[in-house]
């Protein structure tokens, strides 16, 4: 008698653009090995990382992007804890999340004593067919280019655009595989980065596109602001390319704008566009660099200028350890470091995946 064995893979952490397939080498966090397709009973899969930082800059003038706010200080990044499994059909993923990068994905909570801000990931996945995939409970963004976990990321300080784009949703989204190289998502969800915020829902969407090693993906987020003042939309462009087997190169573009309901306050904006591309020197050395233009003239951000950056990062790896050592170069429109218009900031930080 023939047997038939189903093929089952071991759930990873639904970042940016649903599988992370997009995300910078190396692959992010809580990749694990396949399950033993001959079991019937498929375990629990348990990943994660830790990770800490040193950081100073020019100026002692703490980041104006999210999760490297210590300056001359030694910081307690963050602790990933990521316990998942799937079926044929179901999965689930609870992703507890601790430290520094955690209280910036909760920024909405600060100060709040719940036990909500742990939660980086919850969510119950259900497959009606192998072109569809349904997810409820609370996922990372599929915007950017970059994630919220730094094993994902060759850069360990993170864009302006990135800072300002969504983390995390929310709500209930659709994945569909229209053909061998379409792929879209649809979803309704709370209020950009809120759990469980009443009212207000945001309707989003991503459609993808891959040829080989190329991928580009078109995203949107629409609904109205918290407060109820107007309606924000938010559009984004990410694209990469694997041009050869050491050299990739990426792209991101992000417009966020708040349009008031009331003629007589004056609409807000934001845009970014950064570039990237990383070259493997070796099997234990990868180099990466990241430019970015940010336009905050219209002050939807807080900034409230206009900044570039640019930031060399190198990625040593050591079996399950990587140590990244980061240069990076910010220059504003405004003399908002501190009092100057620059800053140089260096940091140094190390980052172990189990």
């Amino acid at each position: 008698m023939k047997q038939v064995f189903l093929s089952l893979a071991v759930i990873t952490t639904l970042s940016f653009f649903n599988t992370s397939i997009f995300a910078q080498t190396p692959a992010p966090v809580a990749a694990a090995p396949a399950a033993d397709t001959t079991k019937k009973d498929v375990p629990l899969v348990i990943a994660g990382y830790v990770d800490v930082y040193y950081r100073a800059s020019s100026n002692s003038k703490g980041s104006y992007t999210s999760f490297t706010a210590a300056d001359n200080a030694f910081s307690l990044a963050s602790a990933n804890v990521q316990i998942s499994k799937e079926t044929e059909k179901f999965a689930f993923m609870a992703d507890l999340f601790f430290g520094e990068r955690a209280d910036g994905t909760a920024y909405n909570y600060a100060g709040v004593a719940t036990t909500l801000n742990i939660l980086k990931q919850l969510y119950v996945v259900y497959k009606p067919s192998k072109k569809v995939k349904l997810t409820a409970g609370e996922f990372t963004t599929f915007f950017g280019y970059e994630l919220i976990e730094s094993p994902g990321n060759l850069n360990y300080s993170t864009s302006y655009t990135f800072s300002n784009g969504p983390f995390y949703h929310t709500g209930v989204k659709a994945d569909f595989a229209l053909s061998d190289n379409f792929s879209a998502t649809l979803g309704l969800f709370d209020a950009t980065d809120f759990k469980g915020l009443p009212g207000r829902k945001y309707i989003g969407g991503q459609l993808g596109y891959t040829q080989g090693t190329f991928k580009i993906f078109l995203n949107a987020l629409n609904g109205k602001s918290v407060d109820s003042t107007g309606t924000l939309t938010t559009f984004d462009v990410t694209s990469s390319w694997q041009a050869t087997t050491k050299f990739g190169l990426g792209f991101n573009y992000t417009n966020k704008g708040n349009s008031p309901e009331k003629s007589s306050i004056a609409s807000t904006s934001w845009s970014g566009v950064s570039l990237y591309a990383n070259y493997v020197m070796s099997d234990n050395f990868t180099l990466a660099v990241r430019g970015e233009s940010f336009d905050d003239g219209k002050g939807l951000a807080g900034i409230g200028t206009k900044v570039t950056e640019f930031t060399v990062s190198g990625n040593i790896k050591a079996e399950s350890f990587t140590f990244i050592p980061e240069l990076r170069f910010d220059n504003a429109n405004a003399n908002i470091f501190n009092g100057k218009g620059s800053d140089v900031s260096f940091l140094l930080a190390a980052i172990y995946k189990f």
